[in-house]
């Protein structure tokens, strides 16, 4: 193989051609490997991230979950949540599950209305239980 300046002997044909010719399939490649080196490291930064974030939230979890006081406010937080979530959305999700009964076989919410009236008569059910133990315990 003889080398010039700019060109190379190829051994195919053996004529000269510009030497970015004979090494455009390579610096594609050398290209192509740089772009997935890229992404790859993006991706891992990314993972990395994920995992801090969710080392911090089972952090904070496992700090709330420890003391007493906590642990009764974020009981009371959800029983609230649940109750004003049963009392409100329950007869939304109920009419949604009513309205895709009117629908046709094929749509997507006449598919759902089965589980739509379980989560509604679940969810009511629920924040009825609440309601009464809540109100037991500051009676």
């Amino acid at each position: 193989m003889i080398l010039f300046q700019d060109r190379k002997l190829l051994f195919q044909g053996q004529r000269l051609c510009p030497l970015s010719l004979s090494a455009a399939p390579y610096a594609r490649r050398a290209r192509l490997s740089r772009e997935w080196a890229i992404r790859e490291r993006a991706i891992r930064e990314r993972v990395s991230a994920r995992w801090q974030q969710l080392v911090a939230a089972l952090t904070v979890t496992a700090g709330m979950i420890t003391s007493a006081t906590s642990r009764h406010w974020l009981a009371i937080a959800l029983a609230n949540i649940c109750i004003v979530g049963g009392i409100l959305a329950a007869p939304l999700i109920s009419l949604m599950g009513w309205i895709g009964l009117a629908l046709p076989a094929r749509a997507p919410l006449h598919t759902l209305t089965p589980v739509l009236f379980m989560t509604a008569i679940i969810w009511l059910s629920l924040a009825i239980v609440i309601a009464h133990t809540q109100s037991g315990r500051h009676a």
